[in-house]
């Protein structure tokens, strides 16, 4: 009887993998696993989202606090009390 070859395996290893030998003939092939996507996913929820939504508060608190202070400073131009606003 003729002993099968399987892909990463030697020739002295030519046994169907088990369960130990399964995982380290997918890992010799190049099979990069199934962890990448959970990993992905976690770095997006913990890192890009939160400082995605803080910078674009900043932006937007921004943009906000020139528009309304150019505005207060024309509706009350003249005002001795702009003088004293720093």
């Amino acid at each position: 009887m003729a002993s099968k070859s399987y892909p990463g395996l030697a020739s002295s290893e030519a046994q169907p993998p088990g369960r130990e030998q399964r995982w380290q003939v997918a890992w010799r092939v190049g099979d990069d696993g199934a962890m990448f996507g959970p990993i992905a996913i976690v770095v997006v929820l913990v890192i890009l989202l939160p400082v995605g939504v803080l910078m674009s508060g900043a932006v937007a608190s921004a943009l906000l606090g020139f528009v309304l202070n150019d505005d207060v400073d024309r509706s009350h131009e003249g005002s001795e009390l702009l003088d004293t606003n720093v």
